[in-house]
């Protein structure tokens, strides 16, 4: 009898961590970042994220990788060779996000993501594909998403580093 409670309680705990382990690798948020506003998606600046992308990178919009609680700094990222501009430090003005329920990406006014000037916090509710934020500048919330907008000039245009959490 203690042998087979031995035995249980080995399998509980080898599964439970595999389990868990298993569940944490497939975390991930990741934001396709847009020079405009949405209405008009034709000028991507790259994507970020904290695994494989979702969708495929190009040429003209690169994938990016951040580890997840990494911050990554605007103007250290090169935008597409046939842009006329060099980085994608202040383009941003929209995005496309997607990640598993309880991540979350923050987009920062400051380029080293401190919180003493402009930044929008994008919490995953659930797992969500695709979600699009037309401007990085309101407060909103639904059954997907809730994001958290903290104004000091203006974040649209101006968006210079992300946090991926």
């Amino acid at each position: 009898m203690k042998i087979k409670k031995l035995l249980f309680v080995a399998v509980a705990v080898v599964g439970g961590t595999l389990f868990s382990k298993a569940a944490n690798a497939q975390a991930f948020a990741e934001i396709q970042l847009y020079e405009n506003n949405f209405g008009d998606v034709s000028h991507p600046c790259g994507v970020f994220g904290s695994i494989a992308a979702t969708q495929p990178a190009t040429v003209n919009n690169p994938y990016y990788s951040i580890a997840l609680g990494g911050t990554a700094n605007l103007k250290n990222f090169l935008l597409h060779p046939t842009a006329s501009f060099t980085s994608i430090n202040d383009r941003a003005r929209s995005g496309k996000l997607s990640g598993t329920a309880g991540r979350s990406v923050t987009v920062f006014d400051s380029p080293d993501g401190k919180t003493n000037d402009d930044y929008t916090v994008i919490e995953f509710k659930t797992t969500v594909t695709g979600y699009y934020l037309d401007t990085f500048e309101k407060n909103y919330e639904d059954s997907n998403v809730k994001v958290t907008y903290v104004r000091k000039n203006g974040l649209d245009g101006k968006v210079s580093a992300i946090r991926i959490q």
